[in-house]
């Protein structure tokens, strides 16, 4: 199962941010990822898609930063 903690913080009375610490492992199966991916979409759809900061190690050592694009399916 996926490693991650989530927070809430607030910024002033009426607003605040959601902070997201994720670790995906380098031989994270298929579901893992998954699960993963949807935790982050919920975390997402909590402030309305906005004032969300993840961080994390996701293992993905195959990103060209240029591009922004993967080079395997891991």
């Amino acid at each position: 199962m996926p490693n991650h903690v989530w927070c809430r913080i607030p910024a002033d009375k009426s607003d605040s941010f959601v902070v997201g610490v994720c670790y995906r492992s380098p031989n994270a199966d298929s579901e893992e990822v998954h699960i993963l991916f949807q935790t982050i979409k919920t975390a997402c759809s909590c402030t309305n898609n906005k004032s969300v900061l993840i961080l994390g190690d996701f293992n993905y050592p195959n990103i060209d930063w240029v591009t922004l694009r993967g080079g395997s399916n891991n």
